[in-house]
């Protein structure tokens, strides 16, 4: 009896960590995507309804409060629906935020089942295999610069910061050094000549030493050294990095500079606050920023001292490129608020694993790099806080030795 039910057990997990990495997987493909309409429907989106179905026998149970902060957050985007100037996109976006949700709730639980270390190992072993995959497709010239199946590098960069943690609190807490992670956290910035992935290292390294403020010379060391090597990839391999920086080496003006490395951002900043300030509390509504850009706001209003990127035009883009300031344009400053409500409740979960303080490192860092993402409904994104969530439970149930009290079933 006892043989059948761990044999049961060992089933449930293999199960459970088939489902975990095949959504996973699919919240990192933004192509090939499905053309519904004239929208395009993301992988992700298709794909969790269905695992949803493949879970729902199971009547997962999940935390009371991750379901009322998801719900503030829900509830805080409604407003801008009664005042959007694209009905049908606000629709499509609504639907994707609570689908992203639902993908939030789910890895919550996949995660308080799976526990810290089967989770940790499967975010590894399957960021080595997307890295292999994003540079095999790199070197036979199918993608210009490595990407997985994400529609830019830049996306690819941010989705890397949960592993790019995990690798690092790996170096800091001298437990092995893990030579294999290193390497494929150097071929990724090689391969997708990322500046923002880059940035993203030396931030993660930032967190990780500001945790561990009894870092000595030797960690610091380590830093500086990965720091240094990275700088040293970034400008051989990165074009635009190679501008700024004869740039800087010829006495460049720091407005050429900025709009050098920023592109065509800093003109999206202005035109995100200068709807914020036309329409501060409900936005002018979720994906109608270009439609309302498009409409009544002229590229002239927004050169920069006689300047403007080459890039830049409103008819084709309009968002930041800064997931805070989109939100409050497009949502207004209730939106934004129920977002931060969520973000709040994300950031004060509790762990007592060294794993578990890489996802919070990584949580910390997503939310500060999405200040140069175009989307808040990034579903890898989103997956990530599931995780945080999922794992907190598990390791204060665990630590406690006590089941989570403040759960309900799924399906309540």
């Amino acid at each position: 009896m006892k043989m059948e039910k761990a044999r049961n057990l060992h089933y449930s997990k293999v199960y459970l960590c088939a489902l975990f990495i095949v959504l996973y997987a699919s919240t990192l493909i933004d192509e090939p995507n499905i053309l519904v309409g004239t929208f395009r429907l993301k992988i992700a989106y298709a794909t969790f309804p269905i695992l949803a179905l493949l879970l729902a026998p199971i009547n997962p149970r999940l935390p009371k409060a991750a379901i009322v902060y998801s719900l503030v957050f829900l509830s805080a985007l409604m407003p801008s629906m009664a005042f959007t100037h694209n009905r049908a996109g606000s629709i499509a976006f609504l639907v994707g935020a609570i689908i992203t949700i639902g993908i939030t709730l789910y890895f919550s639980y996949l995660s308080s089942q799976l526990g810290t270390e089967r989770v940790t190992k499967l975010f590894i072993y399957f960021y080595r295999f997307s890295i292999i995959v994003a540079a095999l497709l790199f070197i036979t010239g199918i993608h210009e610069r490595a990407r997985f199946t994400l529609y830019e590098p830049s996306y690819f960069a941010i989705a890397l910061i949960p592993y790019i943690s995990i690798t690092l609190i790996r170096i800091y807490s001298k437990r092995d050094f893990p030579a294999v992670d290193t390497a494929m956290v150097l071929t990724a910035l090689i391969t997708t000549s990322s500046a923002s992935l880059f940035i993203w290292i030396l931030l993660c390294l930032a967190l990780v030493w500001w945790r561990k403020s009894q870092a000595k010379l030797k960690t610091g060391l380590i830093s500086f050294g990965i720091a240094l090597l990275s700088l040293s990839l970034l400008v051989n391999f990165n074009d635009r990095a190679k501008a700024a920086y004869n740039i800087v080496a010829n006495g460049g003006e720091a407005l050429a500079l900025a709009i050098n490395v920023g592109g065509n951002r800093l003109q999206r900043i202005l035109v995100t606050l200068d709807v914020t300030q036309k329409f501060p509390l409900v936005g002018v509504g979720m994906n109608a920023m270009t439609s309302y850009a498009a409409q009544y706001l002229d590229n002239s209003d927004y050169e920069l001292d006689g300047m403007s990127a080459s890039d830049f035009d409103l008819n084709e883009v309009s968002k930041a490129v800064n997931t805070y300031l989109d939100i409050a344009s497009e949502t207004g400053l209730i939106g934004l608020c129920g977002y931060l409500c969520f973000l709040l409740y994300i950031y004060r979960r509790k762990g007592h694993s060294l794993e578990f303080e890489a996802f919070h490192i990584a949580f910390v860092a997503t939310s500060i790099a999405l200040m140069a993402e175009s989307s808040y409904l990034r579903a890898y994104v989103w997956s990530l806080y599931g995780v945080i969530v999922g794992l907190s439970s598990y390791e204060n149930s665990r630590f406690t030795d006590t089941p989570a009290k403040d759960s309900v079933p799924l399906g309540t």
